[in-house]
């Protein structure tokens, strides 16, 4: 039932089912690898012919020591070659940016904090990140449309790192 001065357009939360994806290598989520010979592609794809709409990327680190605006993580220097985020709709790859350090990221991510997780993974400073899509990516799985960050430097010096995507799909 509609309510009264509201925008009917909105999609009741009963049609839609909501989700969380990993970024993956194959099987594996930890992007702490080294890319710097040869890139390493973690991707989010729709399942099936699902059409997907994503509405946040999620980024974590869990990496001790200073992480200074020049540094990535705290990989002193930053990175040469990046880290960057692409997605491919319809057949067309988009690059949205590449990252060398925390201050790029900063630029396009909210910072949900870095956190001292005491008795989780060895008491390791997490960074949380996140990145809000204000219009939804739409990935269509007939269509084969991915999400992938591409790692195109050595991350082995960081403790861990994992990404997630965040949205919906109708039902």
């Amino acid at each position: 039932m509609p309510v009264a001065g509201r925008n009917n357009d909105v999609i009741p939360d009963s049609s839609v089912r909501y989700f969380a994806g990993a970024l993956t290598n194959g099987a594996s989520r930890d992007m702490n690898v080294n890319g710097s010979s040869t890139s390493v592609n973690f991707t989010y794809s729709a399942p099936g012919s699902a059409i997907v709409y994503l509405t946040s990327l999620r980024l974590i680190m869990l990496d001790p020591g200073t992480q200074a605006i020049s540094a990535f993580g705290s990989i002193a220097g930053g990175l040469s070659n990046g880290l960057q985020l692409t997605w491919q709709i319809n057949g067309s790859v988009y690059n949205f940016a590449t990252f060398t350090n925390n201050g790029e990221i900063a630029v396009f991510f909210d910072y949900s904090g870095a956190l001292l997780l005491q008795g989780f993974l060895d008491d390791y400073d997490a960074t949380i990140l996140t990145l809000n899509f204000p219009v939804p990516i739409t990935l269509d799985g007939g269509q084969s449309d991915y999400i992938r960050w591409v790692v195109q430097d050595n991350l082995t010096p960081i403790t861990a790192m994992q990404s997630a995507v965040i949205g919906y799909r109708k039902t």
